[in-house]
């Protein structure tokens, strides 16, 4: 469902984009007319990533780390619990790191974790063991909750500039030689959509995601027409 109604958004954006062109076209020129089709279908995307930020509020930069769940087999599915709030390894404040880095930063020795649960701070110990690929694994899935704000500055900001954000995070994870590109695909949607959503939320998340993709391909075809004519 999610996906048809991007895909709607999509179509509606296109239909936006051919009229504005089509009108201009019949004043101006082409040279006129493919600039003007092009701001007004990324002032469309601007706006919309504006409605969907004042909706769902923007990150403020600063996270919470918290237990999503426990492996068997490790020191920490009975040392740790789902809901957990990782405050600190080794004393030193998490923040925005990342828990897989000091772990292994620690080189196999016990690391003792600072949490809280339901209000109550704790030190507990963890030993490692070593996983797949030579890292160490403490056994439990990391979550981490950015802490969100609700800015209409702030949201203008992202807003005017996610049309071009976006584009520049796709051509990067496209770049050859990067083992781990998905172009946006699958693997990236499902780690970035991982926690339930409405489903209009995860529909204006895949609009966003391509729409600026569509804006790109919408004026090399139009290029491509007025050359032709």
């Amino acid at each position: 469902m999610a996906w048809l109604l991007g895909v709607v958004g999509l179509a509606s954006l296109a239909v936006l984009h051919e009229m504005v062109r089509l009108l201009a076209a019949k004043r101006w020129r082409h040279a006129v007319a493919i600039p003007i089709a092009a701001v007004v279908h990324y002032l469309a995307i601007a706006a919309l990533g504006f409605a969907f930020a004042m909706t769902h509020g923007t990150r403020t930069g600063e996270s919470t780390t918290v237990v999503a769940r426990v492996a068997s087999g490790f020191d920490a599915e009975t040392k740790l619990r789902p809901g957990d709030r990782v405050l600190a390894i080794d004393h030193v404040e998490l923040g925005n790191d990342s828990v897989n880095t000091r772990v292994n930063a620690a080189g196999g020795r016990a690391v003792v974790f600072t949490i809280d649960r339901d209000g109550s701070i704790r030190d507990v110990e963890l030993q490692p063991k070593i996983g797949e690929g030579g890292r160490w694994l403490v056994g439990f899935f990391p979550r981490r909750l950015w802490t969100i704000r609700r800015d209409p500055v702030q949201a203008a900001q992202a807003a005017i500039t996610l049309p071009a954000v976006t584009l520049w995070e796709l051509a990067k994870e496209a770049l050859p030689g990067d083992e781990h590109a998905d172009f946006g695909g699958p693997t990236r949607i499902a780690e970035e959509v991982w926690e339930p959503q409405p489903v209009w939320w995860v529909a204006v998340f895949l609009l966003l995601r391509f729409a600026s993709l569509a804006l790109v391909i919408h004026l090399v075809v139009d290029v491509i027409r007025a050359r032709r004519s």
